[in-house]
């Protein structure tokens, strides 16, 4: 499986995946220091990306 990664996940990376995501492309994944952060952007974003771990998550 391929996987499609973000470091950094503001709002150019979230409307990226966002449609991605609605084309049927899975894997995606992301890291950023804010992603558990209540912004508009982090909390739209669960259906379509998975969170890697780290210590600021």
């Amino acid at each position: 499986m391929k996987r499609l990664g973000f470091v950094g996940f503001g709002e150019a990376a979230f409307h990226m995946a966002k449609g991605l995501g609605g084309e049927g492309v899975s894997g995606i994944v992301a890291y950023d220091a804010a992603l558990d952060a209540d912004l508009p952007y982090n909390l739209d974003s669960r259906p379509f990306i998975t969170r890697l771990p780290g210590k600021s998550l």
